[in-house]
């Protein structure tokens, strides 16, 4: 029987990104036609395979007509949390 990919944590950029995703009613394979990539990248950003770079988000959003702010980057680690970790 095959594995099934996990997918996402649902507050993760690639989870964000399958939901506007479907929300707007693309296939994986059209958005990737329109932004010149391959299908295969997108999945891997929206199963967190792979960083979701600040020029592709920017070109995302505007693909799927949402704001920048509708599709966050990474998480940032607050600074109280990196100061205990040293």
């Amino acid at each position: 029987m095959p594995r099934r990919q996990e997918p996402a944590q649902p507050d993760t950029p690639g989870a964000l990104l399958r939901k506007l995703r479907q929300d707007k009613g693309f296939r994986t394979r059209e958005l990737a036609a329109r932004l010149g990539i391959s299908a295969s990248h997108i999945r891997s950003i929206e199963n967190s395979h792979r960083a979701l770079t600040p020029e592709l988000r920017a070109r995302i959003c505007d693909v799927l007509g949402v704001e920048l702010d509708d599709l966050p980057s990474a998480r940032e680690i607050p600074f109280e949390h990196m100061a205990a970790a040293s």
